[in-house]
């Protein structure tokens, strides 16, 4: 019974500090196209040194700044 609570308990730790794509778009929502692009070049360079957790956050992290990238209209493609 003490194992399913420890287990239990070690889950909603572990998944409370992951992020959806939303509160990521929430989080970037006032960087300007440049900031943009230079937090998705950011990502880019950390993206091959990081684990498998991490590159799942990395990759969310891309989409929403994609996302605001296109919401915003920006002209260049810089990022790509």
């Amino acid at each position: 019974m003490m194992k399913w609570i420890l287990l239990t308990a070690l889950f909603f730790c572990f998944s409370l500090n992951a992020k959806t794509v939303d509160q990521y778009i929430k989080q970037y929502k006032n960087l300007p196209c440049s900031g943009l692009v230079t937090k998705i070049n950011d990502i880019d360079k950390k993206y091959s040194m990081g684990n498998k957790k991490k590159k799942k956050e990395y990759r969310k992290q891309k989409k929403s700044l994609r996302i605001l990238y296109s919401d915003y209209n920006c002209t260049t493609k810089q990022y790509r």
